[in-house]
Parts: C-alpha cells; sequence; structure tokens
C-alpha cells in the first residue's frame, strides 16, 4: 500500500479528501478539505482482500424476521337486543259485597186439635169443614151433598147411618186433627162396604148385610164421642 501503508480516496461529490491508514490489523480514516478550486473529482475505491477480518468486529448475527402472525381480533357486532317494556297488568282486588240473607220468619199457623166432635157438631158447623169434598166408598160428594146426608133421617136405611158417623170420623182426623190409629180399620171396612152398599141402597139393620159391618160401625160411633184414642172436644 502507498503513502506508508495509507492511501488516499477522492470523493467524487467534491466531499473531499479521505486518508486511510492501517496498522496491518485495523484501518484508519481520516477527511482533508480539497484546496484546488473548480477542480474535477473524480471518485475512487479500493479493497484489500489480503487483509483479515479486524479483531474485536462483531460477526453479523441474522437478523430476527418479523413473522406475521395472524391473530384473532374480537370484532364488536351490534346485536339487537329486545328489551321487555312494561305492561300494565290489571289486579283483582277482592271487595267486600253486602249479601243479603233469608232469614226464616217463623209463621203463626193454627195448631189443629187434637180432639174429636160428633156428627151432629160437623152436621151444623159447615164453616168449620177443611174440605169441599168428601169421599163415602166409591163415589165422592161436595160439603153440600154430605150436609145433606148427614140431615136426612136414617128411617131404618143404616146406609144413612153408617155414612154419617164415617162422615164425622173422616172430619175428626182431617179437620179436628184427632188420633186416627184406632179408627183407620173401621174407615177402610166402611169405605169398602158402602162401594157395595151406596148410600140411599137400603139396607135393614137385621140384613145379613148389615151384620158384617157392625162391629166396625159401633168403632166410628165410639170413635166419634171420644171414647177411644182422641177424647171429645167438648165438656
Amino acid at each position: 500500500m502507498g503513502l506508508g501503508g495509507a492511501i488516499l480516496v477522492t470523493s467524487e461529490l467534491g466531499s473531499g479528501t479521505a486518508l486511510v491508514t492501517t496498522d496491518g490489523t485495523d484501518y484508519f480514516l481520516g477527511f482533508f478539505d480539497n484546496s484546488i478550486t473548480n477542480a474535477v473529482y473524480e471518485g475512487s475505491a479500493w479493497a484489500d482482500c489480503d487483509v483479515p477480518a479486524a479483531k474485536g468486529s462483531p460477526t453479523p448475527s441474522p437478523s430476527p424476521t418479523a413473522t406475521a402472525t395472524a391473530t384473532a381480533t374480537a370484532t364488536a357486532t351490534a346485536t339487537a337486543t329486545a328489551t321487555p317494556a312494561a305492561t300494565a297488568t290489571a289486579t283483582a282486588t277482592a271487595t267486600a259485597t253486602a249479601t243479603a240473607t233469608a232469614t226464616a220468619t217463623a209463621t203463626a199457623t193454627p195448631t189443629p186439635a187434637t180432639c174429636v166432635l160428633t156428627q151432629g157438631y160437623w152436621k151444623n158447623h159447615p164453616e168449620a169443614w177443611c174440605v169441599q169434598t168428601i169421599q163415602l166408598g166409591c163415589q165422592g160428594y161436595s160439603k153440600q151433598a154430605a150436609i145433606a146426608i148427614m140431615q136426612n133421617a136414617t128411617a131404618g136405611d143404616m146406609t144413612y147411618a153408617l155414612a154419617q158417623q164415617l162422615i164425622a170420623a173422616k172430619l175428626d182426623v182431617n179437620c179436628a186433627g184427632g188420633d186416627s190409629s184406632c179408627v183407620a180399620s173401621a174407615i177402610a171396612n166402611a169405605d169398602a162396604w158402602l162401594c157395595q152398599h151406596p148410600v140411599g141402597s137400603y139396607v135393614q139393620a137385621k140384613s145379613a148385610a148389615w151384620a158384617d159391618l157392625t162391629h166396625d160401625y159401633n168403632v166410628l160411633c165410639s170413635y166419634c164421642q171420644g171414647q177411644l184414642c182422641a177424647p171429645h172436644c167438648g165438656p
């Protein structure tokens, strides 16, 4: 190398001249200004292929290479969300309501008599009758017709005598409230007999037909006089 191991390197752009020196191991660079006015400089270059690499010079290391890595990025997406709106709800409220309550009211009811009366009473007191018709045997009679039978003289015809006591007994049970337990059988037998021997059919007291009913006739008479299971209403 010239200049005692140093070289000059000119700059093409007129930036000055570089002085490069070496001690056999390292290179040293220095600059000094150009002093020639309007001179034309040509650039130069040099290379020293035999000079070993400078000691202590760092060995180039591989530069890290940026590698693009896909990274999941959360992206906010606007989502419509239904918001329940307050809804008015009707609430049933119990309200006390006055309710009219039916109250049983005692009504005075005439208490029927528990005694009996004779056929003479019923004949003369039609207002005391509680029925407008009455059954005698297999035939029905109005109150007026029944009273006429009771007013008729028997004249030996036992059908009238029996009808008069039967009417009184039925009125004692149904209208006066008399106990019928001791007379019910006699009433039933008298009705059955009158179906066979209607009122006015003239049955004599000594006939066999009347003999069959004599006992029941006597029961009817005793009942209406208050001598059996129901007392008489009069003194």
